[in-house]
Formats: structure tokens, C-alpha cells, sequence
């Protein structure tokens, strides 16, 4: 009876592993999804057998180097939490990821497979964006088209190998091939291209596309079971010729169809050999900054999500200037150069092993199933060699591991967790601390939303309790700041302070809390005119500075402090910097020119604002300060 309540209960709660991977909850802002994936943890501490499977080790090897490496990262609390924003690579979604893993292998093959056409199914719905693609890359629901075609690439095999024994399934197939075109996502094409090619020369002579052989010689004579096999075979055989050839004629006559859409898609794909290409030129800097990190601490790295806090600051000019304003995400395309400069290689040693023995056993499996898994790791992993996986690729990427090792050979469950005192706890407090994001979010949510500033304000404060995502915090101290600048009451100022101030003891090189903190120094000193405030806001100023040489606005705001004070050609030197990064920045140009007459040197003025006239001839004024500067 109680195996039967436990079963029941991990069967009802298995229902969310497809809910997790709905795209509908937007990957840019992809905390829902995270909180959905860590509510794994406290059912896997609930009802687990906690057997031992020696075979499961490397997935074990990996899980305790993280926690060990984020107990020492330079800071811990990040490593644990991960990144809610961007990518998920903290221990609390490793974990997850494993607690998944460990569930899923509790339940027989073809559960697991109607969870997967659950999970197409939510896939397909997204390919509604082919339609409304008007030209352009799409990225569906997913806030980023590398990453829509990381998902897309990891759930094709799946889409291939239930189209050889369904036919329904090639319309999935069709449409995520298309979608993946739209998306122009390089990286995807060549993750999907491996993870295909590995399904078919991998499947063996008795499964998969290589039994079109078979089918060609049906006259072969066989006893009664051969025969069966035969035509079971030959018409898998079929369904793969089917499915290739209606794919084809379907994108060669997209092709034919709009020589836009393929014009584009063969620039694109011709660009992936051009190593001349700007944007592989930054990359191949990015992946020289990622190298340059590792050196400094090559056996155990900085720990897990240090890579966003320091690649700034690493990374060259030329860099920047090509990422442009994505690089405020801080990545270098790259997720095995940023797992080598978080984790060492230690870490890097620890996922290669998981992988390679992923691999390793869909080869070696006799199951067509276990092979299209083992297609879906290898187009995740050659995929994040060019970029960085969501949180729906890491769900994904775990599915296949629990399809590869297969169900279980113990019993699933640990019998009624309502008896079980020391289980009960464990999952109630897993719960309790994983669902403390959540409530920050909807309360961060419900006060962005608030018209009202006081009740904003009440909710920022709660929400900042409740393991809050850096961009709470961030958010919350710019809101206290714009309503300083429309009310003037210094109240709001020290607001802000609480905000930045806890978001900075989190994250100590968080260049945009230094910032914020400086401009509310700034404030202060215009407001109290006491000269102590100039000295913090210029040391905030040139902190956020130090740990990112590129963040325009500190180095604007400190041009401005530098400039109030009269110290001219402090202030023209941080504009100069600044230009040489932003080149074409309108606002730049301009102040360095005031900056550079009232350092007495029109000349100079002119060359910042002769190029300010080629960009915008426009601007404010620009004609009247030209004319003056001539003159003088």
C-alpha cells in the first residue's frame, strides 16, 4: 500500500518533466523553467530508492566535483544558484539535471517515450514562428534564435527515429528541419548534422536507415521469423526513404520558392568557412580570453559561473565592438571553453567523461531508441561548441542520459514518504529553499508592474529576501534612482544604496551595482554639495570600470563627475577610451568636444565633432557649436 501511494505520487509529479520543456515560458526570462526543473531535487530526496548503480558513476563523478568546486568559487552562492537570466550551469540545475535522471529511470521505456512525444509535441507548437518568420531569423518563444536551434537540434533525432515506425512523426521532422533553417543558427546546423549523421551510421546493420538494404532484396530466402523481421525492417526501411525524400522536396522548393530565404541561408552557411568573418574573427578572440581565464587557475578554475564576472574584463576591444550590446551576457560562444575556465580541468575532465561514456553506450546498444538519445547528446554537444546551452537543452540533454543507461534494474521507489521522517524533511526543505526564487520573481514581477512607488518599493524589498536574481536587485536600485530624479527626495537615494549594496556583497565585481552605487554618490554630492561623495562616486566609478572596461555608462558617468570638477583632460582621457570601443556614440562625441574647449583646445573639439557631423549632421546644435569653435 505504501509503495503504491509513493508510486502513485512520483507518477503524478512525472507529469511536469514535459511542462518543464513547454517553450511558451520564454527562455530569456527562463526562472520558471529553472524552478520547475529544481522541483525534481526535493522528489528525488522523497522517493528515491537511493540504490547504487556503479554503472552511473561518471554522472555521480561530475556532481560531487561541482559541489566541491562551488564551495570554493571565488563566490559560492552564484556557483549554487547559477545565472536565472541566460544559461544554467550552478550546481542547484546540475542537481536537478541528476534528480531528473534518477526519476526517470524508475519509469519503464515506453512511458518515458510518451513523455518524449509530449515534449515534440511542445517542440512542433513552436515551428507557428515559420510562418511569421517574414524573412527573418526566428526565435519563437525562446528569446534567441541559437538558442530555439539548440532545442531544435537536440529533438530532431528523437523527431527521425519516431518517424521510421510513426509517419506522423514526419511532419515533426519537416517542420524542425525548416524552423532550424530560419533560426540561421550555425552552431544548430552543425549540431543537428552530426547528431543525424551519427544516428545513421551508428544504428547498425539491423536497425535504423541501414535496413534499406533489406528492403532492397525482399526475395531473399528466410525462415518464417527472418521473414517477419524482414518486413518490419523494409518498411522502416520505407518510412526513412519517405522521410528524407519529402524533406528535400520540401526545402528545395522553399528554396526555389524564395530566392531571399535561400539566398540567405547559403550566405549563412558559406560564412561558417569564411575565418575572415568578423564575427568568427571576435569569436576566436572570445575563445582566446576563455583560454587566457583558465590559465590563471587551470586544475579547478574559478568556480561555476565565475565565467559571466570575469570575461569582461578579459576580453579584447575588437571583441566587444563586433558583440556589440550582447556582450553584456559575458560568453564566448564556446561551452566547453567556459565549463575548462570555470570548473579546470577537473570539471572539464569530469563532463568529458559523462559524455564519452553517453556515447560510448548508444553505440554499443542493440536499441534503435538509445541511439537516437545518443544523437541528441552528440548534437548538444557539438552544438554548445559554438555557443551555450538553455535551460531546455540541459532538460533535454539529461532526458537522453536517463534513455541511454535505460530503466532501472532495483526497485524505483522508497516506499511511503509520509512514514519516513528524515525523507520528509530533506524534500520539504528542498522544497522550501528552490521555491524561494520563485516567490522573489513573483513579487519582483508584481512590483515592476506597480504604478504605485511606495508599494513598488515594499514588494522590491521582499522580493530581495527571497534568493533574488541579480537583475532584481539591479532593477529595483534603478527604479529607486529614476524616482529620485523625479521627486528629489533623498529618501529614494538611500533605497537605491540598500539595493545595489546587497546586489555588490553578492557579487562584488558586479560592474553595474558599482555604477549604480556611484551614481547615487554622484547625486548625493550635488544634493548635499559635501566633496566626500565626489571621492565614492569616482571610486565606484573606476571599480565598475576596472571589472568592465566596457560598460559605457560608467566610464560616461565618471567622464561627467570628472568634468563637474574641472578636471578636463581626466575626463577627455575616459571619453577617448570610451570612443575607441563605441566609435560612432553620438552623446560621446559631443561631450568630448565641450570637454576638449573648455580644456582649451578647440581643435580637438572639431575632429570629435567633424566625425559627429558625418554620423548625424543633425544633432541638437552641433552646426551652432561648429561655428563657434571655427571662430575661436
Amino acid at each position: 500500500m505504501t509503495n503504491k501511494l509513493t508510486g502513485n505520487f512520483v507518477k503524478a509529479v512525472f507529469f511536469l518533466i514535459p511542462v518543464a520543456a513547454v517553450p511558451f515560458l520564454n527562455d530569456s526570462f527562463a526562472l520558471p523553467k529553472a524552478i520547475l526543473l529544481w522541483m525534481f531535487i526535493p522528489l528525488f530526496f522523497a522517493a528515491d530508492s537511493f540504490a547504487a548503480d556503479r554503472e552511473e558513476s561518471p554522472v555521480y563523478f561530475v556532481t560531487g566535483i561541482y559541489f566541491l568546486l562551488s564551495l570554493f568559487s571565488i563566490y559560492p552562492v552564484l556557483s549554487f544558484t547559477g545565472l536565472y537570466r541566460y544559461y544554467f550551469s550552478g550546481f542547484f540545475s546540475l542537481l536537478a539535471g541528476v534528480a531528473l535522471f534518477r526519476i526517470l529511470r524508475n519509469f519503464p521505456q515506453a512511458a518515458v517515450k510518451k513523455q518524449l512525444g509530449f515534449l515534440l509535441f511542445s517542440a512542433l507548437l513552436t515551428c507557428a514562428a515559420v510562418f511569421a518568420g517574414g524573412g527573418e531569423r526566428i526565435s519563437s518563444t525562446f528569446g534567441n534564435p541559437n538558442f530555439y536551434g539548440g532545442v531544435l537540434a537536440a529533438v530532431s533525432p528523437y523527431a527521425l527515429y519516431f518517424s521510421i515506425s510513426k509517419p506522423g512523426y514526419i511532419i515533426h521532422f519537416m517542420f524542425f528541419a525548416i524552423a532550424l533553417l530560419m533560426t540561421h543558427s550555425r552552431a544548430s546546423w552543425m549540431g543537428v548534422s552530426a547528431g543525424i549523421i551519427f544516428f545513421i551510421f551508428c544504428a547498425g546493420k539491423k536497425h535504423g536507415l541501414s535496413v534499406m538494404r533489406m528492403a532492397a532484396t525482399p526475395k531473399l530466402k528466410a525462415r518464417p521469423g527472418r521473414i517477419r523481421h524482414g518486413r518490419r525492417s523494409a518498411s522502416q526501411g520505407s518510412a526513412a526513404r519517405n522521410v528524407l525524400a519529402a524533406l528535400a522536396l520540401i526545402i528545395a522548393g522553399a528554396f526555389i520558392s524564395s530566392p531571399r530565404f535561400s539566398g540567405d541561408i547559403v550566405r549563412r552557411a558559406v560564412s561558417i568557412f569564411d575565418l575572415s568573418e568578423a564575427d568568427i574573427v571576435s569569436r576566436f578572440e572570445g575563445y582566446a580570453a576563455s583560454l587566457a581565464m583558465f590559465a590563471e587557475k587551470p586544475l579547478f578554475g574559478h568556480g561555476p559561473e565565475s565565467f559571466s564576472i570575469l570575461f569582461r574584463s578579459h576580453a579584447p576591444v575588437s571583441f566587444i565592438r563586433q558583440t556589440g550590446g550582447l556582450a553584456h551576457a559575458g560568453y564566448s560562444h564556446c561551452w566547453p571553453l567556459q565549463i575548462l575556465t570555470e570548473t579546470g580541468l577537473a570539471g572539464f575532465g569530469a563532463w568529458f567523461l559523462l559524455i564519452f561514456v553517453l556515447i560510448k553506450k548508444a553505440i554499443a546498444s542493440k536499441e534503435l531508441f538509445k541511439k537516437a538519445a545518443g544523437a541528441s547528446v552528440i548534437a548538444y554537444a557539438v552544438t554548445n561548441l559554438f555557443a551555450f546551452p538553455s535551460i531546455t537543452e540541459l532538460l533535454i540533454f539529461w532526458f537522453s542520459a536517463a534513455v541511454i543507461y535505460g530503466p532501472r534494474q532495483v526497485p524505483p521507489f522508497a516506499g511511503n514518504i509520509f512514514t519516513r521522517k528524515g525523507r520528509l524533511f530533506a524534500a520539504a526543505a528542498s522544497f522550501l529553499i528552490l521555491s524561494a526564487p520563485l516567490v522573489s520573481e513573483i513579487l519582483f514581477v508584481k512590483a515592476v508592474k506597480s504604478p504605485d512607488n511606495e508599494k513598488a518599493y515594499a514588494l522590491f524589498r521582499r522580493a530581495a529576501f527571497f534568493l533574488p536574481a541579480d537583475y532584481h536587485l539591479m532593477n529595483a536600485g534603478k527604479r529607486c534612482i529614476l524616482i529620485y530624479n523625479n521627486t528629489n527626495l533623498p529618501l529614494w537615494l538611500d533605497r537605491g544604496d540598500y539595493f545595489f549594496e546587497k546586489l555588490a556583497k553578492k557579487n562584488p565585481r558586479h560592474a553595474l551595482a558599482l555604477n549604480g552605487l556611484g551614481v547615487s554618490a554622484r547625486e548625493k554630492l550635488e544634493l548635499y554639495k559635501d566633496k566626500k561623495y565626489a571621492g565614492i562616486a569616482e571610486t565606484f566609478f573606476k571599480k565598475a570600470i576596472e571589472n568592465d572596461p566596457y560598460l559605457k555608462a560608467a566610464r560616461l558617468n565618471l567622464a561627467l563627475l570628472l568634468e563637474k570638477e574641472g578636471r578636463f583632460a581626466q575626463a577627455l582621457s575616459q571619453y577617448e577610451q570610451a570612443l575607441e570601443i563605441y566609435r560612432d556614440d553620438q552623446q560621446m562625441l559631443f561631450n568630448s568636444g565641450v570637454v576638449s574647449v573648455n580644456a582649451g583646445n578647440p581643435k580637438k573639439a572639431l575632429e570629435f565633432w567633424y566625425r559627429l557631423r558625418e554620423i548625424n549632421p543633425g544633432y541638437g546644435k552641433l552646426s551652432g557649436y561648429i561655428k563657434q569653435a571655427e571662430a575661436i
